[in-house]
């Protein structure tokens, strides 16, 4: 199935992505400020490219919120979006491209889901040569540039960073030392080392810390299978180092945690690698996102994230009610009678 080449969205992420970095900042730590874009209907949250670019845009214009629309979406002249609200586009709002990848048969004319393919693909591999992937660009707007959009209450949950991180190490059974003063991974004897908690300035570097290095160790032969016997210093190394540090910030962003200053300048070192690999080989980003995606997925899925999450809105939503029933006004002051 063959591939296109770089569509809008993946053109100005690029942009963005150099630019940041010709400017000695790392350009997915810009966006972690707000949750994960997501669409303000569907609430379907986006990822990989588009993630990353609603997020450093989102971080760029300022914008408070993390729902996006498209024109259509908005106008909603169906009345099937919103249809006791009246929704308006701000005078000189800009929009956003996103991309939305399906697969299309090039000899019956149809579009197909990703599904769909595999199945039709195994059981007929002769088939393979019909299909082409293919990729739609919808153009978005930020909830900020849209009058009439409620604004929802933000709601954090605290999820205990620090269980997370000890289901990854258990669940993907790494070898896991806190010692010395310097944080790597072994891939030769499978061991995540990383210096004792008390060293970090703050909880956030050590958690930031501990990822990033457990990022890496996905890529053992057991786990996701990368290639990790690259030179310090070489362009594959520089690649290894950008799919942990865009997996990271992923994960980051889910725990609700932000970089520090010190995280950043730790990484700076690398930035004229991945400027070099980007402007010499654009599509080494789309492939890093893609690898990091896999690894986000795995990490999540061993951390039992959800789990937790869901036990954390549980015992938010039982206190809420213990307090509605606190806070409830009598109905008589004869309730107040003996």
């Amino acid at each position: 199935m063959s591939n296109q080449s770089l569509n809008k969205a993946r053109e100005l992420l690029i942009q963005k992505y150099i630019e940041s970095l010709k400017q000695k900042q790392l350009p997915w730590e810009q966006g972690w400020k707000l949750d994960i874009p997501r669409n303000g209907i569907t609430n379907t949250k986006y990822n990989g490219v588009n993630a990353l670019l609603l997020s450093f845009i989102a971080f760029e214009r300022n914008y408070s919120g993390n729902r996006w629309c498209t024109f259509n979406q908005i106008a909603d002249k169906d009345k099937k979006y919103h249809p006791n609200q009246k929704w308006h586009l701000k005078k000189d709002s800009k929009s956003v491209p996103i991309e939305f990848w399906f697969v299309y048969n090039i000899k019956d004319k149809q579009k197909y889901t990703f599904e769909e393919y595999e199945k039709i693909v195994k059981s007929q591999p002769e088939r393979e040569e019909e299909f082409r992937l293919t990729s739609k660009i919808y153009y978005v707007f930020n909830e900020d540039c849209i009058e009439g959009m409620e604004k929802e209450k933000a709601v954090k949950y605290d999820i205990n960073s620090e269980k997370v991180i000890e289901n990854i190490i258990n669940n993907i059974n790494v070898k896991y030392i806190e010692k010395g003063t310097n944080a790597y991974y072994s891939p030769i004897d499978d061991t995540v080392v990383v210096p004792p908690k008390e060293l970090f300035k703050n909880q956030y570097s050590y958690y930031s810390t501990q990822l990033h290095e457990l990022c890496h160790s996905t890529g053992h032969s057991s786990r996701l299978n990368r290639d990790l016997n690259n030179k310090f210093g070489s362009k594959e190394y520089a690649k290894e180092e950008l799919r942990a540090e865009i997996s990271s910030s992923f994960l980051m962003q889910e725990l609700n945690l932000e970089y520090d200053e010190n995280h950043i300048m730790n990484h700076i070192a690398y930035v004229q690698s991945w400027i070099d690999i980007l402007e010499e080989k654009p599509n080494e980003l789309f492939k890093a996102i893609k690898d990091s995606n896999k690894i986000v997925e795995y990490i999540k899925e061993n951390s039992e994230l959800e789990k937790l999450r869901e036990l954390e809105e549980n015992k938010n939503e039982q206190v809420e009610e213990i307090i509605e029933i606190y806070t409830e006004e009598p109905e008589d002051e004869e309730d107040f009678e003996m």
